[in-house]
């Protein structure tokens, strides 16, 4: 009875919050957005220090899921970005548990899919970049 009544509760719709991707080298943000899709930007990831110390802009604040579908299963007709190469997919976004997600990346029928865990609030960790010398003028 009581997986039921958490199984009634548990909208497949309702991602918003901080997820780790499955490697967990990566933890991204979604939010709904104003037009009613959602939006995935990464806020930390497992290399940033290294980055920052190199002087890269790393992929702090990267859009990585966006103009998604609001469907009655889940989110369909997105699109995903790998940052490894650069390619956009076709995506959808389900909610397959309290605190799990199933990310799927698509190139024709050929899907992949990817099971993110929700960050716990006390773990989130909102990286900032550090803020460029202004050396315009300087000689």
């Amino acid at each position: 009875m009581l997986f039921l009544l958490l199984m009634l509760q548990l909208s497949p719709l309702d991602v918003d919050g901080v997820w780790a991707t499955e490697n967990g080298r990566a933890h991204v943000e979604i939010v709904e957005t104003e037009d009613g899709s959602i939006r995935g930007q990464i806020i930390w990831y497992a290399s940033f220090e290294e980055d920052q110390a190199e002087g890269e802009t790393g992929i702090l604040g990267v859009t990585l899921l966006e103009d998604y579908e609001r469907r009655d299963d889940g989110w369909r007709n997105g699109t995903i970005y790998n940052l490894k190469n650069g390619r956009a997919f076709r995506s959808a976004i389900f909610r397959t548990g309290e605190d799990t997600l199933n990310v799927q990346g698509c190139l024709g029928p050929f899907c992949r899919d990817q099971h993110w865990t929700r960050v716990p609030e006390d773990q989130i960790v909102r990286l900032q970049r550090k803020p460029v010398a202004d050396t315009a003028g300087k000689e």
